[in-house]
C-alpha cells in the first residue's frame, strides 16, 4: 500500500525529531575555476593521526612521478602531534601543510580542493597508503592516454597484493561498479569545479558515486593496484553503528538527489540502479535505530526514487528485488532484499 503525502510528512518529521536534519549542499556556491598545472595533487586529510601519518606519507613522497607532485595535508584541528610531524614535511617543495579547525573529513577535502594546482587529484586517507612507488605515474598515463576524468585502481586490504577479485581489462566504471569512496581513483579536477563533498554529515562519499561518476564524461576502471586500506583503530567506521547520525546516510540521499537536479545530472537507468542499491545501504546502516525508524526510511525512499525514476527498471537482479518491494511498498521484501545483498556484496558495501 503506497503511502499518501500526508503520512509520507509523518515520516519525515519522524525521522527529523529522531535526528534533526540539518541543511548543507554538494554544489560549491561560486565555481572554482583556475588554471592549473600538468600534474597530480594527493590531499590528505588528517585529524589525530600521529601514528599512521607517516607511512601514509612517505608512500606518497616516495612516488616515481615524471610529472610534478603536490602533496596536500590538510591537518583539520588534530589535538595529539599530527601537526607538528606535518610540518616536518613542509620543507620538501612538492609539499602544502594547511592547519585549520575542526571541519570533518569532508571540510578538509573541500580545503585541501581549493588549494590544489594540478590537473589531477587524488585522495589517501591518512591511515592509508600507496601500493608501491609507481602508482602515481600509471594512474596518470592511463588517464592522460584513455580521457578519463575518473580512473579508480584496484585497492588491497591490510598490505599490497591482498586484491579482491578484479577483471584483468580496464573497463567502464559506473555508479554501480564503483566503490563508495573518495580514495584510491584519480580525478580530473574539472569535477569539482561545481562539486564538494558535504560538510557536517557522515558518508559523504556517497557523492561519489552518485554525482562524481555521473558528472565525468568517462570513468574508467583498471585492475592496477594502488591503493592499501587498511582496518585501523582511526577509522571513522568503525565507530558509526548504531547511532542516530546515521540517518545522515538517508538526509544525503534526498540532498544529492536534489543537488543532481541543480548540476544538470541525467537521471538514467544506472543511476536509478545506484539508488536502489544504496537505498539497501541506507537500511543497513540506519536498522539498529530500530524498526519504526527503518520503516520510515523505506517508504521515503521509495516515494522519493520512484518520482525521480518513474520509468526506469532494474537489470541488475539484486536491485531487482528491492525494485519489487519499493513498487509493491512491501517493507519486508525490501528487508530480505538487502540482507541478502550485504551478505554478497559486503566488501563492498559494508
Amino acid at each position: 500500500m503506497k503511502m499518501s503525502r500526508e503520512q509520507l510528512k509523518l515520516c519525515r518529521e519522524f525521522l527529523n525529531i529522531t535526528f534533526p536534519f540539518h541543511a548543507s549542499s554538494c554544489v560549491r556556491e561560486n565555481v572554482l575555476s583556475k588554471s592549473r598545472k600538468d600534474g597530480v595533487s594527493v590531499i590528505i586529510p588528517c585529524f589525530n593521526e600521529e601514528r599512521n601519518i607517516g607511512r601514509c606519507a612517505d608512500s606518497v613522497l616516495s612516488q616515481h612521478f615524471s610529472g610534478e607532485l603536490q602533496v596536500i595535508f590538510v591537518d583539520d584541528g588534530s589535538t595529539d602531534g599530527t601537526g607538528r610531524l606535518l610540518d616536518a614535511y613542509a620543507g620538501d617543495r612538492r609539499v602544502k601543510v594547511i592547519h585549520q579547525e575542526n571541519r570533518g573529513f569532508s571540510g578538509a577535502r573541500n580545503r585541501g580542493i581549493e588549494e590544489a594546482d594540478m590537473k589531477y587529484l587524488f585522495f589517501t586517507d591518512a591511515d592509508d597508503f600507496l601500493s608501491d612507488q609507481n602508482v602515481i605515474e600509471d594512474l596518470y598515463k592511463t588517464a592522460e592516454s584513455s580521457g578519463a576524468d575518473i580512473l579508480e585502481g584496484a585497492t588491497c586490504f591490510d598490505e599490497p597484493g591482498n586484491v579482491p577479485d578484479i577483471n584483468p581489462e580496464i573497463k567502464v566504471l559506473s555508479p554501480v561498479s564503483t566503490g563508495i569512496v573518495a580514495w584510491g581513483k584519480l580525478y580530473n579536477a574539472k569535477i569539482f569545479e561545481k562539486l564538494i563533498f558535504p560538510e557536517g554529515y557522515w558518508y559523504e562519499d556517497t557523492v561519489i558515486p552518485l554525482l562524481a561518476v555521473p558528472l565525468a564524461k568517462k570513468a574508467l576502471k583498471t585492475k592496477r593496484e594502488c591503493y592499501v586500506k587498511t582496518d585501523s583503530e582511526t577509522s571513522a567506521s568503525r565507530h558509526f553503528s548504531g547511532q542516530k547520525k546515521s540517518l545522515d546516510q538517508y538526509y544525503l540521499l534526498e540532498m544529492i538527489i536534489r543537488d543532481s537536479r541543480t548540476l544538470g545530472v541525467d537521471f538514467s537507468e544506472e543511476l536509478y540502479e545506484a539508488y536502489l542499491l544504496m537505498s539497501a545501504l541506507t537500511y543497513l546502516r540506519t536498522a539498529r535505530l530500530g524498526e519504526e525508524v527503518s520503516t520510515a526510511v523505506f517508504y521515503l525512499l521509495s516515494a522519493l526514487i520512484g518520482e525521480c525514476f518513474p520509468d526506469c527498471s532494474a537489470g541488475n537482479r539484486f536491485a531487482g528485488v528491492l525494485e519489487t518491494a519499493m513498487k509493491s511498498c512491501s517493507y519486508p521484501l525490501f528487508k530480505e532484499g538487502a540482507v541478502i545483498l550485504a551478505r554478497a556484496d559486503a566488501g563492498r558495501l559494508l
